[in-house]
């Protein structure tokens, strides 16, 4: 990425592909430079404590209907996500500030006290209002990923010379997207002729079935959720996890387990079944857990090695009666 660009206003921070403030600090941590392919990579965001994020609207800079749009947004992130919006009080440290600007641009994460998202005359959308939530929320552009050359191929030839930075990918480990794959449909990810200089796409999927999905979203993609889901730990204090939700669903602010729909539905398949404990059974139980051996039993040409340890009695798989017949 160049560094040609100014750091603007009292804050210091960059405008980094049209609508992403950075600090100096995030700048360094996400972008691969000659000066710090060598320093320690770290997490550049900065989450809203608690998942709980105060605002204030310039009412007299909106219309009725844009104000509607903006609410409305927010209304999306509480539906689907354990992230909560509220009016602003007084002298707030840190809260969001809903202005008219220039064009349509955002924070990256909570970094500092009455950080503004700027809405443009057509930037005041809820789609548009979505996306600089997100980025306001913690997350980056999708087709920025480093892993991104697997999925979609930027045809530079065709960006216009002004945005050919808007699509450098961030640097290997510069940012944390929680072991969630690539999402084509998700609310950050740009469309095939964004800032085309020739009206020739920019972005093309590799995956071809996929191409109609990149820029099109209205709301959150379910991957969008999942990876809010696990940053801001909505799942906190649930019984159930992730691995015993079916497919790729993850379990939701409510503990139940959600999988892809409109955006997401309530899995309809069956949870993944849970390990069976079983107890003593074998006669030589009580000698194997005194002696804590090792055993190798064979039944129906299947092996299975067990540790028998003597806090424990004796143990096994629920499936393998010759050790396990009660099942608890």
């Amino acid at each position: 990425m160049s560094t040609d660009n100014e750091f603007l206003g009292d804050n210091g921070t960059l405008l980094v592909e049209l609508d992403m403030r950075l600090t100096k600090e995030q700048w360094e941590a996400i972008y691969e430079t000659p000066q710090n392919k060598r320093k320690a990579i770290t997490d550049a965001r900065n989450y809203w404590t608690g998942g709980l994020v105060p605002f204030t609207v310039d009412i007299n800079a909106f219309s009725n209907e844009e104000l509607l749009q903006i609410i409305a947004a927010t209304k999306d992130y509480e539906k689907y996500t354990c992230i909560k919006f509220r009016n602003s009080y007084n002298g707030e440290k840190f809260h969001i500030r809903f202005v008219r600007g220039r064009g349509c641009s955002s924070s990256i994460g909570r970094v500092w006290r009455g950080q503004t998202i700027d809405l443009g005359k057509l930037c005041a959308r809820k789609s548009i209002v979505i996306h600089e939530i997100g980025h306001a929320l913690g997350l980056y552009h999708e087709h920025n990923r480093p892993d991104r050359d697997k999925y979609v191929q930027v045809l530079f030839q065709n960006v216009a010379p002004f945005a050919k930075s808007n699509f450098e990918k961030v640097r290997p480990n510069g940012v944390d997207y929680h072991g969630i794959p690539y999402d084509y449909s998700s609310i950050m990810h740009y469309g095939a002729t964004a800032f085309t200089r020739n009206g020739k796409k920019t972005i093309q999927a590799k995956f071809k079935a996929k191409e109609h999905l990149m820029g099109r979203s209205t709301t959150l993609s379910f991957l969008d959720i999942k990876l809010l889901h696990r940053m801001y730990n909505c799942s906190k204090g649930c019984e159930k996890k992730d691995s015993d939700c079916p497919g790729i669903g993850f379990v939701n602010k409510d503990c139940q387990c959600v999988c892809p729909g409109e955006p997401i539905e309530i899995c309809k398949s069956p949870e993944k079944p849970k390990k069976k404990k079983c107890e003593d059974f074998h006669h030589s139980c009580s000698f194997w857990a005194a002696q804590a051996i090792v055993t190798n039993i064979a039944r129906a040409g299947l092996q299975k090695k067990n540790v028998i340890r003597i806090q424990y009695g004796c143990y096994g798989i629920a499936e393998n009666p010759v050790i396990c017949a009660v099942h608890r």
